[in-house]
């Protein structure tokens, strides 16, 4: 069977996306939605570095919407970024339209069982109604929450016999990322330590923080009920300035930056995320450097996995290329779901990804 996708929105997971729609043998591309101008009336296979295809890209979302297709890749910088109601209100309007979602973004609408924060029951509301007017599905995933941090540990918890433990950790270089918008306004690279983010301000309210998600899942799914869930961060200063691919970077500013979340039980740290999200390479030399995903669960018997993802695509990124491929390797089963409204992943079949080239 061939599945008819729009993709909505080419930043730098869009793109990754769009290519895999393009190239995998039984997806086919009917739209393009895109944001920027210069990119309306542009072949998608342009966009994507493809052969081209005969789909053009178009802000009009009128046209989009009535477009006849199976499913839609939702995947636009400004549900992260911004405000979260218009990526809510383009969302029931494409569910309402009889298409069906996959998205790594809105993770806070990804987990039902957990309401909160920005997912509030109104907003989970609004997309089961959608869901059922369109008589569609939706299932929200990306690198983590949807994979890293969830799945991949869960999957290594069915060796355990006993854990005392579960720690996880992230690294991410975010030098060859040519976004300021991302790094600067949101993320506060570059900035005086006293500049508050809104990235770090969302992870410092838990209920806010999109990690508190595969945290959640994890322990739910483990049987572990936690006590309570916190956050810390500390932050390393560019002792010089330093460049990157998004340009120059001054002395003084946020260069790197290290945070744990955990997950507290019987008074110890039972599940610990820890993040480095570096944009300098050369400080805090204690912390890690190399992009890497690590899962270590402690117990009986002790589980050890190193995840590395590598790419050539755009910027290189591992967590953008499997933030795009996690979520459309569930198309498949998300269109042939029996019955409308979110999936996660634990309501999906355990398939693969991927084709084979």
């Amino acid at each position: 069977m061939t599945y008819r996708i729009i993709q909505w929105a080419t930043g730098n997971v869009g793109t990754h996306a769009l290519r895999l729609i393009i190239e995998r043998p039984d997806y086919e591309l009917v739209g393009l939605r895109v944001y920027n101008p210069e990119k309306v009336g542009i072949d998608a296979g342009t966009i994507a570095g493809t052969a081209p295809t005969g789909v053009l890209g178009t802000d009009d979302v009128d046209e989009i919407l009535a477009m006849d297709a199976d499913c839609v890749s939702y995947c636009p910088l400004a549900t992260t970024t911004g405000s979260i109601e218009e990526a809510l209100d383009d969302l029931c309007r494409i569910l309402a339209s009889g298409k069906n979602v996959v998205a790594p973004s809105m993770a806070y609408f990804m987990y039902p069982p957990l309401v909160g924060g920005m997912a509030t029951q109104e907003g989970f509301d609004r997309i089961e109604a959608a869901c059922k007017e369109g008589g569609t599905s939706i299932h929200i995933a990306g690198a983590s929450p949807g994979y890293v941090h969830d799945w991949v540990p869960l999957a290594l918890t069915k060796a355990s016999r006993s854990i005392e433990r579960i720690e996880l950790s992230e690294v991410v270089s975010l030098r060859g990322l040519p976004k300021r918008q991302i790094l600067c306004d949101y993320m506060g690279f570059g900035l005086p330590v006293d500049y508050d983010p809104l990235f770090f301000r969302q992870l410092a309210v838990v209920n806010d923080n999109p990690y508190h998600l595969p945290l959640r899942m994890l322990a739910d799914h483990t049987r572990l009920e936690l006590d309570n869930v916190t956050w810390e961060r500390e932050v390393a200063l560019a002792p010089s300035e330093f460049e990157t691919a998004a340009g120059s970077f001054p002395a003084g500013g946020m260069a790197a930056t290290r945070g744990v979340l955990t997950g507290w039980w019987r008074e110890r740290p039972a599940i610990t995320m820890t993040f480095v999200w570096r944009l300098s390479h050369e400080v805090a030399p204690e912390w890690p450097v190399e992009d890497s995903w690590t899962v270590k669960i402690v117990g009986d018997p002790t589980i050890e996995a190193d995840l590395k993802v590598t790419t050539a695509f755009g910027t290189g990124r591992p967590v953008s290329i499997v933030s795009a491929t996690v979520p459309l390797n569930a198309v498949p089963a998300v269109c042939e779901a029996t019955d409308p409204g979110i999936k996660t992943a634990f309501d999906l079949p355990f398939d693969g990804g991927g084709y084979w080239a």
